[in-house]
């Protein structure tokens, strides 16, 4: 396909992720690049996500945080709300795996306050699993089960509601 048309965007995305899953990162991280050559900002949100993806892989945490970080930024100023709130959630899943909750409530300012209370209980309820302080986030859970307000943002954030009720069973343990 990138024989007959280089600039064919499904092409380059599995280019890439064949050069990740072969470990040739920096081949896989050029890749990605290449989608930053488009005009459209969710391109360049998708290029970010890529080059994040192939620096977790990688071992290269501090770019990959910035990598997510800017992808979201991309993401909300190309008016791509949902992609930008799940890009930042998934930012905060990553940086509770890390270690650095506090990094974690950094993204949730930044990206998802403006958005209202929901969604910030939503994305915060990582960060209490990670602190271990598991009833906020136990509550979190019981609402999105009772309330389809609550259930509705935890989709529009791609939240893995069950991920979640998992870890919160776990910390309670």
């Amino acid at each position: 396909a990138l024989a007959l048309d280089a600039t064919c965007v499904p092409a380059i995305m599995t280019r890439a992720c064949l050069y990740a899953d072969g470990g040739d990162f920096e081949s896989a991280r050029v890749s990605f690049e290449k989608l930053l050559l488009f005009d459209a900002l969710v391109l360049k949100s998708i290029g970010h996500e890529g080059m994040a993806f192939v620096d977790f892989l990688s071992g290269d945490f501090d770019a990959g945080v910035a990598a997510m970080d800017e992808s979201t930024r991309l993401a909300m100023q190309a008016g791509a709300e949902r992609r930008g709130l799940a890009l930042a959630c998934r930012d905060v899943e990553y940086l509770c795996q890390l270690g650095q909750p506090d990094a974690a409530e950094g993204v949730v300012e930044r990206w998802v306050t403006g958005f209202g209370e929901i969604p910030v209980h939503l994305a915060s309820a990582r960060i209490h699993v990670a602190r271990g302080d598991t009833l906020p986030a136990a509550e979190t859970v019981s609402r999105i089960a009772a309330d389809q307000e609550w259930l509705l943002w935890s989709h529009r954030l791609s939240l893995d509601v069950v991920e979640l009720a998992a870890r919160v069973e776990v910390g309670e343990q």
